[in-house]
Order: structure tokens, then C-alpha cells, then sequence
């Protein structure tokens, strides 16, 4: 396992950023459902289970034990040699506790606010100043009664394998860091 990039997301019906995953990576990039091992939610104590309904909630249709056993099986399982389920969870918590992006925007008056439009440039520099690392932003596009939204989707931090240092993410082509490079961006808030 080469780097860990940690995913964190902007969320419209929250206001502040939860976890979309922790995510291995290799030299060639993401690795994904690496192990057989289950998900089993008894696993985690009461503590951790609170605080991932908090912070890692199922934005989507469904409970929230199924969108982490989904992230375990597809994402945890790579690192299951280093960290065990329990353990996944835990260091996910506490890199997202480490940093509050959310705080950090606001306090350099990047507050998510509707229909105010940011450029990456400055999000990325204020998020540099605080972990020494560029993060990667990732846009998507929406049209809105005919009119091109872009916003902000999520905001990536790529650590060492430990979890616990910020480093350089790799390069890429993701066309969701495109969007957001080269237009100027809304959060997602109601």
C-alpha cells in the first residue's frame, strides 16, 4: 500500500463535510476489494458506531451500516493488513477529527454558502496552508430549471500509509479535478 487518500465530502443536506472513505492506494492507484474478510457492524464498539453515524453517514437510500460495509469490502479490506475493521473506522474518525475543513474554510472566510461561487485556487491554498499538501476538489455538473450549476463534491487528502502525515496526492485525470479547475464552483448547501 503505497499512499492513503482520504475522501471527505461536501454534502448539500449537511452543513459540514462527512466521510466518503479512506481509500488505499498503490503505485497504480486506488485498490479495491483486495480480501473476503466481512463487515461485521458488532465489530465496533458503541463510541465508534456514534461517531460514524455522525461523520460517515449513508447519504444515499439505505442504512448506514450498509454504505460501511460497502466501503469495508471495497476499500478497508486493502488495508486490512495494517489496520483491522475496528481500527479502519477508528483512523478514518480521527483524520477527519484532525482537520476540520470545514472550520478551516470558514475561518479563512470560505464559508459554504448558497449560491456563492469559489475557485479552486483558494480553497486549495487554504487547505495547503493548514496541511503543507494541495488536496485534489472534485466538481460534478447539474443542470437546475436549465441553468449549469458546477459544485463542489468532494475535497481529497492523501496521507502516508499510517494515516497520520499529509503527502502529495498523485497525479491525475479525473475529470471531476478538471471541472473544478477550470470553472468557478457552489457548495452544495439547502
Amino acid at each position: 500500500m503505497g499512499r492513503t487518500p482520504m475522501v471527505v465530502v461536501a454534502v448539500p443536506s449537511f452543513p459540514y463535510f462527512t466521510i466518503h472513505g479512506l481509500w488505499p492506494t498503490n503505485k497504480t492507484g486506488r485498490v479495491e476489494s483486495c480480501s473476503t474478510t466481512a463487515f461485521d457492524v458488532k465489530l465496533l464498539n458503541a463510541t465508534l458506531t456514534n461517531q460514524l453515524k455522525q461523520q460517515w453517514p449513508n447519504l444515499l437510500v439505505g442504512q448506514d451500516d450498509t454504505f460501511w460495509k460497502h466501503e469495508w469490502k471495497k476499500h478497508g479490506t486493502c488495508s486490512e493488513n495494517k489496520f483491522d475493521l475496528p481500527n479502519y473506522f477508528q483512523l478514518t474518525i480521527n483524520i477527519k477529527q484532525r482537520l476540520d475543513i470545514h472550520g478551516i474554510l470558514v475561518a479563512a472566510g470560505y464559508a459554504p454558502t448558497q449560491n456563492k461561487q469559489f475557485n479552486d485556487t483558494d480553497l486549495i491554498r487554504v487547505i495547503k496552508a493548514k496541511t503543507g499538501f494541495e488536496p485534489e476538489l472534485y466538481c460534478q455538473s447539474v443542470n437546475i430549471n436549465r441553468v449549469r450549476h458546477i459544485f463542489l463534491t468532494e475535497i481529497v487528502l492523501c496521507l502516508n500509509p499510517d494515516g497520520v502525515d499529509y503527502t502529495s496526492c498523485p497525479p491525475t485525470t479525473n475529470s471531476a479535478v478538471a471541472l473544478c479547475k477550470s470553472n468557478l464552483f457552489e457548495f452544495p448547501v439547502k
